[in-house]
This record gives C-alpha cells, structure tokens and sequence, in this order.
C-alpha cells in the first residue's frame, strides 16, 4: 500500500538533499552501455570535455520530465565543452524502454541504466531526478536534488565550470545562480509610474536580487520580474511614497506562475501586506496607507518547486489615488471572510468522521471521513492574518487557491472534491503553500465508503473506527 501525507503532495518540494561525502573528490571511474549501441566511459569523457554531467532519474518520474527540455536545449548549445549522461536509477526501464522516452522526448545527450553502476548507491542519492557535476579536474563539484525548471539554470551552470577563472575544483551546495542584470532608477521611474506619475522607483542594492525591468506588454508599459526559470531567487522594485489621510496605493498587475508556491508579494515599510499567485490577467488593487512616507516593494519569490505558465509577474500604473478615486478603488477590492481559526470540515449530510490507529504512528491523529458521497464538499475558514490569494487547499496533487473557491454569497470558501471510488482523496490545507510549517498543516483523508477504507489499508497494519 502506498503511504500519502503532505509529501505526496510537495515532493518535489520537500525532497531530501542527496548526500554527498564524495565532494570535492575524484568519483570512480565508470563505463556504462548506452542505448544508441555504444558506451560512455567518465574518464574518456574529460579527455574532451570541460566538465560532465550526471543525471540519474526514471521514466515515471514529474520532476525529471519537467527538466529534460531544458537540460536538452543548454546541451544543444554546449555540448562541444559539455558531456552529459542520462542514467536511469528504474531497473525496469529497459534499453527499448529508455530508447522510446529518449525519442518522445527529443533527447539527444546519451542514456543508459544506473544498474550497471548504480551510482545511486555510490553518491547516497535519496530523490531524483538529481545532477552530478564532476569537473575539468575530474573531481565532483555539485550534488543536487531537484528539477531544473529553465535552460537558464543549466547554462548559468555550464557557464560557471567553463569560465577560464575556474582554476581548481570548487565544491558548491547549489547550481550557481545566473547573475542579475543592472537597470537605473530612470528606466525603471518611466515604467512603473502611472502616466504623468513622479513616483521615485530603485532596483535592489542586494547584487543577489534580481531587479523588475522594463517590459511592453498587453499595449502597456510595465515593470517585469526577470528572474524566471530561477528558482530560489527574488526579483524586485521598489518605490518611495508619501500619503494623506485617505489616500491608497493603486496599481495594475499581472501574474502567470504556479499557484500557490510563487508570489507576487507587495510589502509595505518591510512588511508584507498582500500577495498574488496563480494566473491574474490584468486586474486594479488598492491598499490603504497610513499618512506619512513609505516604502512600498513589489517582489517575485520564486520557489524551487516548477515553473508553470510564464513564470513571470509584471507591475504598472503604480500611484497614490486619493479622494474619491481612493474610495472607488477599494469598494472595488473583495472582502475575503474571516474566522476564528484555519480549519476546514466535511459538510457532507451523511459523512462520518473517522480515527486511525497506526503502529508505525504514520497515520494517527490524522482526521479521516466516509462520505457515504463520490462527492467530499469541504467548508474552509481562515483568520483575518492569512490571505486568501496565498492559501491553499491541496487535493492530491493539485492546488486550489482558496482565492478562487469564494461562495457566491461570499460567506466563505467551499470546495466540491470527487473522491477516487476506489481509494480516497488527500486533502491539505494550508495558510502558505511556502511555509516553513508546511508539515504540520491539517490533512484529511476522505473515502467514499467503509468498504474504500478496508481496501486502503488492507495488510497495512492500520486499523479504523468511527469517531465517537
């Protein structure tokens, strides 16, 4: 029986990093068949490459499919200084196999089974897909879990060995990050204002943050987070502001990113005060200030976990409305709903709460139900100190912003979730898909019948009963 709590639902996420005592140290030597009918030997690969790459990964795998296109591409353009290897760690992925997904999926780089090698066990891999960067010196320099999500992570790595200043073998934890670009406050003051705006704007002194340059877009000029395809990276712009009694921010926005994970974040004096997430064609928003001077910074935290949409948010018409502008610009914003608590219940007429009881404590203390229902109708609340626009409701594996799951009354936030007839649905809510608490967010465990239950955990060692 497969095991599922919040991890089935972030894995690529909250994978564990590989271990990697072999750092900064020559691997083993290897030769390996590959599918095309011939055969790769490290050590015949650094005679005439510059560094290699290793890849371990398997054809069921999300992640490492996610990455291949553009590992595929930076190899396209490098692989005259470049190896790279493909090797899968499934011992039922077959030469045929592998050759057919090598073929659907355009690779060109070669590809054969880590069971020849089973680096795996050599580098104490523990997720993949997972790369290994072994460099001109022929010692190992990187060791790291996790999908790429752009061409510009493998080619800002091929750039990092290749540069004649690497002069000796330099362990990293990490791919290198590509380097931001520079942009003045000049180009970045005529893009963000609103037409005939004065609005001082800066990019970020932190050479580690990527700054929002200008874009045209839609018809309009705008400010563009440029750190797409990065992951673990924050693109920013800031902006000086002086308000009276009354007055708002107001500006226009536009997201195409992965719901839930990365953000548009606007804060204000430092601390954060809304976000957005998911796809948001262009749309008006307010926020009240305070009277005074303020710093208000639009910021793109982009996490590790994918790259979906364009990866991207942009910024324009930023100003202080005041007046009745002001006012007609926040009788425009939604009023979310607010509760006592995060929490969420079945609301289902004949659902039965359920308990478990698990030996391996896996599953105890985990709120389960039987819907008697194909249909689990879920009821959400949330405090006035989560946002709506980044909590989640996490089904399977696919994330619902509670943003969007407003009633119609806007009394609140309502889910209708079919439930597999024949295992159950994992539910997770959550006030952050980023939150370093994820973990510890409610899960339930919804079946559409007792007999569901039984087959779910048959030879399981878990044991049930209705809770009282």
């Amino acid at each position: 029986m497969k095991k599922m709590l919040i991890a089935l639902l972030l894995a690529a996420l909250l994978s564990l990093p590989a271990m990697a005592e072999t750092l900064g140290q020559a691997p083993p030597d290897f030769t390996v068949a590959t599918i095309d009918g011939g055969s790769f030997t490290l050590s015949e690969a650094l005679k005439d490459h510059d560094m290699v790459l290793i890849n371990l990964w398997a054809t069921w795998c999300p992640p490492c499919e996610m990455e291949f296109p553009f590992m595929e591409q930076a190899y396209e353009q490098y692989s005259d200084r470049v190896a790279v290897l493909g090797l899968s760690v499934e011992p039922n992925d077959t030469t045929e196999k592998l050759q057919a997904y090598a073929d659907s999926h355009g690779l060109t780089f070669p590809v054969g089974s880590d069971t020849e090698v089973n680096l795996a066990d050599v580098f104490q891999i523990e997720t993949i897909p997972t790369s290994i960067v072994v460099d001109r010196f022929g010692n190992v320099a990187v060791v790291e879990s996790g999908a790429q999500t752009s061409t510009r992570s493998f080619t800002a790595l091929f750039d990092y060995f290749l540069n004649p200043e690497y002069t000796e073998t330099k362990a990293l934890d990490a791919f290198p990050k590509p380097k931001p670009t520079t942009v003045t406050a000049e180009v970045l003051t005529a893009a963000g204002n609103a037409e005939g705006g004065t609005l001082a704007f800066r990019a970020p002194e932190d050479g580690v943050i990527f700054p929002m340059l200008p874009a045209d877009i839609d018809g309009r000029t705008a400010l563009a987070s440029s750190n797409d395809g990065v992951d673990d990276t924050v693109s920013q712009a800031s902006v000086e502001v002086t308000a009276n009694e009354g007055d708002v921010l107001a500006f226009d926005f536009r997201t195409s990113v992965e719901a839930g994970f990365d953000m548009l974040s606007i804060s204000i004096d430092g601390t954060e005060v809304k976000c957005f997430s998911g796809e948001h064609a262009w749309t008006s928003w307010a926020l009240a200030l305070e009277p005074g001077a303020h710093e208000v910074t639009f910021s793109y935290v982009k996490d590790a976990f994918s790259a979906e949409g364009e990866d991207k948010v942009w910024i324009s018409n930023v100003r202080v409305a005041s007046g009745d502008e002001a006012a007609a610009l926040l009788a425009a914003v939604p009023v979310y709903p607010v509760g006592d608590a995060l929490g969420a219940v079945v609301t289902n007429p004949d659902a039965q709460r359920i308990t478990f009881d698990d030996p391996d404590g896996y599953y105890t203390g985990m709120a389960g139900w039987v819907l008697n229902d194909d249909t689990a109708h879920i009821q959400v609340t949330l405090t006035a100190n989560e946002d709506p626009d980044k909590a989640i409701v996490g089904v399977d594996d696919k994330v619902n912003l509670l943003s969007e799951q407003l009633t119609g009354d806007g009394s609140g936030y309502a889910m209708d979730i079919p439930v597999d007839a024949s295992g159950c649905s994992v539910i997770v809510l959550a006030a952050s898909a980023n939150a370093d608490d994820i973990s510890k967010s409610p899960v339930m465990l919804v079946f559409v019948s007792e007999d569901a239950v039984n087959a779910y955990f048959q030879n399981s060692g878990v044991t049930w009963q209705y809770a009282e």
